[in-house]
């Protein structure tokens, strides 16, 4: 098993809003990791699957301890580092009441930190909470940087290029991921010289333009590809703005699956993921502050994949304030796995 180091940091504030006391009546399920059954329950309260954090980490060989006096918790194992800061709004697809509950000094935690935070596969079945690690895909994945810094503009660009694939589908893939760093850079570059000719004039910012074009591993396993891009950029104003985007890939095939690519014919998956975002925007309380009402996904919505759930997201300014950054919205699989294709059945 890789190893990982995760240090979850649970500032004083976040634990008055974001934890709370588990109430009795909540439904309570036993727990399977890696097929054995494991001391400790998980519980449902609200919709939301929450799993006892210390037992399952030891158990996967993490050290658990308590700060009282900083108030955090750390896991920490040996291999690469994740920080996990949980002071902000949706961080991490979390909000306020849902991160964790707390009962008899026991934490137990969302289900959504184990998917995404430690990688772990957790599921429901016939009333028990099974847990098991991922096998990811027979592939590499290498980080590419390319910095380039003038007193113009500074660019860094950050994408992946695969190894392990058939020849033909890794240089597809490979030329698509580099491609879209490059349309990143050549953004920046166009900015750039629009702000050269803005100063040459007399106006335009003080500040150079920026391009910070970056990506994430979502899902890699099963034969499937979801990667995250993120594409900044700063061409003088207030502030910059991210375009988020994503894409899905066959790795036998190489080709880019569309969100309707993974429902069958006549499912009406629009209208089902559209009410399961309307209830996760209601209940994170941002229904009030929409910029514009909401009232389906569009048919090609962006999406990415994750271990446990199907994620659409929106553009800033397109329905929230700048402030709120890219809007998320996690649709678990098992709320869609009556309408899946029969291929993607294996998202269940």
């Amino acid at each position: 098993m890789k190893k990982v180091s995760c240090i979850v940091i649970l500032s004083f504030i976040t634990i008055l809003l974001a934890g709370s006391v588990i109430l009795a009546g909540e439904m309570r399920y036993p727990v399977e990791l890696e097929g054995n059954k494991i001391e400790g329950q998980a519980f449902e309260s609200d919709g939301v699957l929450y799993l006892p954090l210390r037992t399952i980490c030891s158990h996967l060989g993490y050290k658990v301890d308590w700060h009282g006096k900083e108030n955090t918790i750390e896991i920490n194992n040996d291999g690469f580092t994740i920080d996990l800061s949980l002071e902000g709004y949706n961080q991490y697809e979390y909000h306020s009441g849902d991160l964790y509950k707390t009962e008899k000094g026991r934490t137990y935690v969302n289900k959504r930190f184990f998917e995404k935070d430690l990688g772990l596969k957790v599921k429901q079945l016939e009333g028990t909470v099974l847990v098991s690690s991922i096998k990811e895909n027979p592939i590499s994945i290498e980080k590419i940087t390319d910095i380039s810094d003038t007193d113009e503009i500074l660019i860094t660009l950050h994408y992946p290029q695969i190894e392990g694939l058939e020849d033909s589908v890794q240089d597809k893939l490979n030329q698509f991921f580099k491609k879209k760093a490059e349309d990143a850079k050549n953004h920046g570059l166009k900015n750039a010289e629009e702000m050269r000719k803005f100063k040459e004039s007399g106006y335009g910012s003080p500040h150079r333009c920026e391009t910070y074009f970056d990506y994430a591993v979502k899902y890699n396993q099963n034969g499937l590809l979801s990667i995250l891009f993120s594409d900044y950029q700063y061409a003088g104003g207030a502030h910059g703005i991210t375009v988020q985007s994503s894409a899905t890939f066959d790795l036998a095939t190489g080709k880019e699956y569309k969100l309707q690519d993974l429902f069958s014919e006549g499912s009406d998956h629009v209208s089902l993921i559209s009410d399961e975002v309307k209830k996760l925007m209601q209940k994170q309380g941002i229904t009030e502050s929409l910029l514009n009402p909401f009232n389906a996904i569009r048919p090609d919505q962006d999406f990415y994949l994750t271990n446990g759930a199907l994620v659409v997201y929106f553009q800033a300014y397109e329905y929230l304030p700048y402030a709120a950054g890219i809007p998320e919205f996690a649709v678990e699989y098992q709320i869609l796995q009556d309408h899946f294709r029969p291929e993607f059945e294996i998202l269940n």
